[in-house]
């Protein structure tokens, strides 16, 4: 019981690290493929977004 515990124990622990190392083989990746340049903001977001906010309805009048 003891060693099937530790084996699948040590499984996890294989697998855990495998993933962990292929994410960060894969940012390595995106990183060569799409560069820098993809991880700098648009300039053209913040107007848009500032448009979206905008409300569009007329202030209400208080009575």
């Amino acid at each position: 019981m003891d060693s099937s515990i530790e084996t699948l124990t040590r499984e996890i622990t294989f697998t855990s690290t495998k993933v962990d190392q292929l994410n960060h083989e894969l940012a390595q990746y995106k990183r060569l493929r799409f560069g820098k340049s993809s991880e700098k903001l648009d300039r053209r977001r913040p107007a848009f977004w500032k448009r979206r906010l905008t409300p569009t309805c007329p202030p209400s009048k208080k009575s």
